[in-house]
């Protein structure tokens, strides 16, 4: 409608939640991409069966799974501070240990997001 404020999304009967924050910029399908491709690297078999990499991998299906339940909140009008805090507990869990700078990448503009989201509820403070 000309001349309406907002642009945002929501399902019909869901009014805007209150304390809620929205992300600013697009979000990066490049993140889902690199996590699926850790679990994707070819290795050698003694790799593969890991420790290390097993834990890896877990941890990246954790992600997904904390990304996706952020994005069935942000389609509902929400964003949950606990969501935001676990994803960021996973992320610097997740820390240097791997060996492919894309995904450090990747991992590095998700803590980036999830502090610059915590930060616009207050929650979290650098330090």
């Amino acid at each position: 409608k000309a001349g309406s404020r907002g642009s945002g999304f929501a399902p019909s009967g869901v009014s805007q939640a209150r304390g809620t924050a929205g992300l600013s910029g697009p979000a990066s399908l490049g993140a889902v991409d690199a996590l699926l491709a850790l679990q994707e690297t070819p290795a050698s078999d003694d790799a593969l069966h890991s420790p290390r990499r097993r834990a890896a991998i877990r941890r990246g299906e954790e992600m997904l799974d904390i990304l996706d339940d952020i994005k069935l909140s942000l389609l509902m009008g929400q964003l949950p501070k606990s969501k935001l805090s676990r994803l960021l507990a996973v992320v610097e869990r997740q820390g240097s240990s791997f060996n492919d700078p894309r995904l450090g990448e990747v991992l590095a503009e998700i803590e980036l997001r999830a502090k610059v989201e915590l930060a616009k509820f207050g929650t979290y403070t650098n330090g």
